[in-house]
């Protein structure tokens, strides 16, 4: 519920650019208003324009007659507040003015990307095309989980390695021993693709059963130990299977390029000008890098399935 709740807190901004919108517009149908402040009216096709800008996996939750009146009263009460503001003659103050305008261009910027994702049906064609053409995406794939600890020693994976056979938790002593990006986690590495790994490492892990340690492994970072946390078998995903993420990746795909045509169309036509002057006054020299010191350490192999 505390999302939902930080969800309706947004309405006093979205109540702020609707009612810029709504000056100058025509009459309202009655049946469609659902409340009045002053002159002000509240409408169905607000709350529904509201509640769109909900993430799916909450609409389920907000889309009841409970949450239509909380964000109905949330507009209510967000109006009484312009009202007392304007009185204030906030509304005449140059910041104020700057965040009315901030707001109605990024609420127009949504809008436009909205406008272009409408246009851009994808035929099943286009889907199965790209099926074809990619099937190596969605074919039978073999994922690991698996957590690290590295140390700079033999001697160190050694008395690690006894730790560990003693029952010592292995996270525990990774978050206290471990010398590389995993150790805050615990030694997790996530999910794991084929490939991403150091050799050596993806050889320790592919001779090892699920929940069991290697033995010390050398590497260029100092002495890994690893363990295979779980081994997971994705099925291959058929064509009516993969259809929803295809249509997400072309969408995105397509939707980058028209903004992309669009952004150099309207530079044509409108004078963009970058004042670099006012970047400097912020702008600090980079220190020298010292002769020795190696560069930061990557996080290689850990990569999440789409």
């Amino acid at each position: 519920m505390k999302r939902i709740f930080f969800v309706l807190s947004l309405v006093a901004v979205a109540a702020l650019v609707y009612s810029c919108s709504r000056q100058g517009s025509g009459p309202v149908d009655e049946k469609d208003v659902v409340a009045r402040v002053g002159d002000k009216v509240i409408t169905a096709a607000q709350i529904d324009q509201f509640l769109e800008n909900i993430p799916p996996q909450m609409a389920g939750k907000v889309n009841t007659d409970k949450i239509r009146r909380e964000i109905a009263e949330g507009f209510v009460k967000a109006e009484i507040m312009a009202i007392e503001a304007r009185r204030r003659g906030l509304d005449k103050r140059e910041d104020v003015k700057l965040k009315i305008n901030m707001l109605a261009s990024q609420a127009l910027a949504r809008e436009l990307e909205k406008e272009l994702r409408k246009e851009m049906k994808l035929s099943d064609e286009e889907l199965r095309k790209y099926y074809d053409e990619n099937k190596d995406r969605f074919s039978a794939k073999r994922r690991m989980r698996a957590s690290r600890i590295t140390v700079p020693t033999e001697a160190a994976a050694k008395d690690v390695i006894a730790r560990i056979n003693k029952g010592e938790d292995f996270a525990e002593l990774a978050k206290k021993f471990s010398k590389d990006v995993y150790a805050q986690r615990g030694g997790s590495m996530g999910t794991i693709r084929p490939g991403k790994l150091e050799p050596e490492i993806e050889n320790a892990l592919s001779s090892l059963q699920e929940g069991k340690v290697s033995k010390a492994v050398k590497t260029g970072q100092g002495y890994v130990i690893v363990r295979l946390d779980s081994v997971v078998d994705i099925p291959e995903r058929s064509f009516e299977e993969a259809k929803p993420r295809i249509e997400r990746i072309l969408v995105r795909e397509r939707l980058e390029k028209a903004l992309k045509e669009i952004d150099a169309e309207v530079r044509k036509k409108n004078r963009v000008v970058i004042n670099e002057g006012y970047f400097v006054k912020y702008g600090k020299p980079a220190p020298a890098a010292p002769q020795a010191a190696p560069g930061p350490e990557k996080a290689p192999g850990a990569d999440a399935e789409e």
